[in-house]
């Protein structure tokens, strides 16, 4: 999940800057107010797939 918000809030930043160079302020600044929007939710959300973060030793007793 957290791919696709990156993925996604890259998408629409690229085409807020691409469309920034000769488009409406209020196209492209909707596009990277969303771009950016997307990419801070990819950043914040932890990925599920990851390592445990189990800090309490090891499963079984030594």
């Amino acid at each position: 999940m957290q791919t696709a918000f990156l993925v996604t809030g890259a998408m629409f930043l690229t085409i807020g800057i691409a469309t920034s160079v000769g488009g409406d302020v209020a196209l492209w600044g909707s596009f990277v107010t969303v771009g950016i929007v997307f990419l801070t939710l990819g950043l914040v959300l932890d990925d599920e797939d990851g390592p445990d973060d189990d800090t309490t030793g090891p499963d079984e007793p030594i």
